[in-house]
């Protein structure tokens, strides 16, 4: 069985069967070139820079210094928690739709950082929302950590309209703090969710299958 993160929709899965990672690199390589993928490190069309990624992956959880998965979408709906070879034959049979998970974990102040995507065709059907808050189940019920932050070029509305949706409130910008792939300097809009108003949402949950 693989570490999971089980949802009525999906399942997000580690980066840990080679056909898994087959499926995304075909997947993110025919995107990689987009101008919305440029901050992903695995947004790559050479399959050599993609397995340095993985196993970096690999190495950053170890240490426990990033928690990444990958997104898979379920054939159907769950109505109840997966059980292990449940949720090993989705990761089996599933296609990838994206990535999510906590990119950066500064243990000490109980801050993480939380990235995602979705491939292009699978936008506005609320995968993404509900992969934010599997990551968020295991931000603050399994790594009990106590703020959680998305942080976001500053002209991307879809991105801004996800976090404010899933309750996050925007706290600012950086400014022109990174260069685009087009030369561009752009900004970076920060949001931030405490533990206590993830409570106060209702604390949406996900369930872990080991």
């Amino acid at each position: 069985s693989s570490f999971a993160l089980a949802t009525p929709q999906l399942v997000l899965a580690r980066f840990d069967a080679d056909h898994v990672n087959t499926k995304l690199f075909d997947a993110v390589s025919e995107e990689a070139h987009d101008e919305r993928m440029r901050v992903i490190p695995f947004a790559t069309d050479d399959r050599s820079h993609f397995d340095a990624h993985v196993a970096r992956e690999y190495a950053l959880w170890s240490r426990g210094e990033r928690f990444n998965f990958v997104i898979l979408q379920r054939k159907e709906l769950a109505s109840e928690p997966a059980g292990d070879e449940e949720t090993d034959v989705c990761i089996a049979n599933a296609d990838p739709v994206g990535c999510a998970g906590i990119v950066d974990v500064d243990a000490g102040h109980g801050v993480v950082q939380i990235g995602l995507f979705t491939l292009r065709d699978k936008e506005g059907k609320g995968l993404a929302a509900e992969a934010l808050r599997a990551v968020e189940y295991m931000t603050f019920d399994v790594l009990g950590m106590h703020r959680s932050e998305l942080r976001t070029d500053a002209a991307n509305v879809r991105c801004a309209r996800l976090a404010e949706r899933c309750g996050y409130q925007r706290e600012g910008v950086l400014r022109e703090n990174f260069v685009a792939r087009n030369g561009q300097r752009n900004s970076t809009a920060i949001f931030g969710k405490l533990r206590e108003e993830w409570r106060g949402g209702g604390a949406w949950k996900a369930y872990l299958v080991r």
